[in-house]
């Protein structure tokens, strides 16, 4: 159904928006020494895990759907 391959691409779109907007930056300040970033990083990180449990759980649909003729 397209509603799967829509609600997985929106939760690629959060990891990449996630990764590039918020991760990054975070990264950068631990290169520069700013331990206290550590911690923001780990909490951060878990909307990624959330999105990418989400989007394996969906791609597991996607494949039982396929299995079943698109039905």
């Amino acid at each position: 159904p397209t509603w799967l391959a829509i609600a997985a691409g929106f939760t690629l779109l959060v990891n990449w928006l996630s990764t590039f907007l918020w991760q990054v930056p975070l990264h950068a300040r631990l290169q520069r020494g700013e331990t206290s970033a550590i911690n923001t990083l780990i909490r951060s990180n878990w909307l990624r895990t959330v999105c990418w449990t989400i989007r394996a759980v969906l791609a597991c649909l996607m494949l039982l759907v396929a299995m079943q003729g698109g039905k």
